[in-house]
């Protein structure tokens, strides 16, 4: 799908800010188990460790959809990670293929489409140790900080519609608090795992463990399975993670206004695209065969929030492209200095 031709401010070139710099956590394969709370005496310093448990998931929303390519620092660049050999990424290099250290720099990026298939994940259990604080003495332990590392065991079911050779796993743990509070850095950690061959229709147990250097006070956890080659497959959590992603987009949109506000100009704007995308549309779906004209209603954030469709189209289509085009995003119409809200009619081709 492509614009037939310009709306409003769409001279001006899209750029995606919807990347997401993430640490890993170095990670070595443990037997799944949940450690409970307890005080541990190590040579002569107190550590007080105590149970943290994730959510799994996020907000039930209807979100745009965001298949990924996980990116990994190597040198001044970034590579696409095409495989992972136990908990280290591989990249192809020169058309060679070659293993990273595992305590490497990921971005995930938004990828054109998924990959083919699709993969459930069932019977997730998340749960493990976290550090509290190192005091010297009991009589400190009222005094200590917050949590300063830990460990976390990660056990689900996965359930491939093909065969998947060669798949991995990449678990991004986050804060949730991030989702529905502007004020809190998500923080966010990804631990990734080397995958056994995913059998078509056979429910696969994966379970793994790996140190988290940041846990969070309300932890959220989101699950991306990777086909060999580095293509996201589809699963049951990819709505949950097409809503935080949206989320860092927005984040980064919002530091972005005010430099854009005190850039000199008119005082008077029209709205400008900031990130667009192709929509992920359903198999089979019927598609209209001349131009359509959506209206979109964009805030005074630059965030989409409605989205306007020929009562015509197939009812598919049009709720697939309202969760997709809520996921466009605009530096905001400016008016008298200030952003307001506006609506922008575009045109679209099929």
């Amino acid at each position: 799908m492509y614009l037939v031709d310009r709306g409003e401010g769409s001279d001006v070139r899209f750029t995606d800010v919807s990347g997401s710099r993430i640490h890993r956590s170095e990670q070595n394969f443990m037997p799944s188990f949940s450690m409970m709370g307890r005080v541990v005496r190590v040579v002569s310093v107190l550590a007080v460790w105590g149970v943290f448990g994730a959510e799994v998931g996020g907000v039930e929303v209807s979100s745009p959809p965001h298949p990924t390519v996980l990116l990994v620092e190597s040198g001044e660049s970034r590579l696409p990670v095409w495989n992972v050999a136990g908990a280290s990424p591989i990249v192809d290099r020169d058309g060679k293929k070659t293993k990273l250290r595992s305590d490497a720099v990921f971005f995930a990026e938004r990828a054109p489409h998924y990959a083919d298939g699709d993969v459930k994940i069932a019977k997730v259990t998340v749960n493990g140790m976290s550090l509290v604080a190192t005091v010297d003495s009991m009589a400190d332990i009222s005094r200590a900080g917050g949590k300063l590392g830990g460990t976390a065991y990660f056990e689900f079911t996965a359930n491939a519609s093909v065969d998947l050779k060669g798949a991995f796993v990449a678990v991004l743990i986050y804060d949730k608090r991030f989702l529905t509070d502007d004020r809190v850095n998500p923080v966010p950690e990804i631990v990734v795992r080397e995958l056994p061959t995913l059998l078509a229709g056979e429910d696969t147990k994966i379970r793994f463990s790996s140190p988290l250097t940041d846990p969070k006070a309300r932890p959220g956890v989101l699950l991306l399975v990777f086909a060999a080659g580095g293509g996201e497959v589809q699963t049951n959590f990819s709505a949950y993670a097409g809503r935080y992603f949206q989320r860092i987009a927005q984040a980064r949109l919002a530091a972005a206004l005010p430099k854009y506000l005190a850039e000199p100009g008119p005082l008077d704007r029209a709205a400008v695209p900031a990130l667009r995308f192709n929509p992920i549309l359903p198999e089979n779906v019927i598609k209209p065969k001349a131009p359509i004209e959506v209206m979109l209603a964009v805030s005074e954030k630059g965030w989409v929030t409605e989205v306007e469709l020929p009562e015509e189209i197939d009812p598919r289509l049009a709720t697939s492209l309202k969760a997709n085009l809520q996921g466009w995003m605009f530096l905001p119409r400016i008016v008298a200095g200030s952003p307001v809200s506006t609506r922008i009619k575009l045109p679209l081709k099929f």
